[in-house]
Formats: C-alpha cells, sequence, structure tokens
C-alpha cells in the first residue's frame, strides 16, 4: 500500500504542476476534470480495491471494479490529449502570428528601405 500512495502523491505532484502550465479556458477546464477523474480512481484504488481484496470479493465484483478503472483512465487519456491539442493549436496561433508579423516588419523594412 505505501507504494501505491507513493505513486499516488508523485502523480498529485505532476497535476499540479500541470495545473501551473495551463494558461487558458479550455486547458483550466481539462486539468480540473483530470484532477478530479485521478481522485476517483486513486480512492477507488485504496478504498475499494482494498476492500475487494480483503473480502475475497468475486470475479464479477473484480470485473465491475476494473471497468471503472478502464473508464476513469481513457477519460483521462482523452483529456490529456484535449490538453496537448490545445497546446499545439496555441503554437500554431502563435506562429502564425509571429509569421505575419514579421511579414509586416519585413514590409515596412523594405518600404523604408
Amino acid at each position: 500500500m505505501d507504494s501505491i500512495n507513493q505513486h499516488i502523491k508523485f502523480i498529485n505532484g505532476e497535476l499540479d504542476n500541470l495545473d501551473q502550465l495551463a494558461d487558458h479556458d479550455d486547458e483550466r477546464r481539462l486539468t480540473q476534470r483530470i484532477r478530479a477523474d485521478f481522485q476517483k480512481l486513486a480512492r477507488g484504488i485504496q478504498v475499494d480495491l482494498v476492500r475487494l481484496i480483503e473480502s475475497k470479493a468475486s470475479d464479477e465484483e473484480f470485473n465491475r471494479f476494473d471497468d471503472f478503472v478502464h473508464s476513469s483512465g481513457e477519460q483521462i487519456e482523452k483529456d490529456l490529449a484535449g490538453i496537448a491539442d490545445a497546446v499545439k493549436n496555441g503554437q500554431q496561433t502563435a506562429n502564425s502570428e509571429l509569421s505575419m508579423m514579421l511579414s509586416q516588419s519585413s514590409l515596412i523594412v523594405f518600404k523604408f528601405y
């Protein structure tokens, strides 16, 4: 259990970093959703999985828990991809704006040259 708790603490730290890097509303919304989903997943592992193991739960109960883990992981993965897309779009916008500024600067310099 110590190892699980250490990994959860590590991931929470990384989520803190992700929160600090999110600089647009859509990125902040996604990071908040990732954090909420991860907290549910972590509680599920720390509480529900332990309970299932200690009670020697049925395969059906473990399968339901497995489904929960997979759906949580898929949502987190989807939201991480959303953040990556937002960052990529932001970079493309910044590059376009920079190119436009450089073009305008070149025209100004050329005009006065």
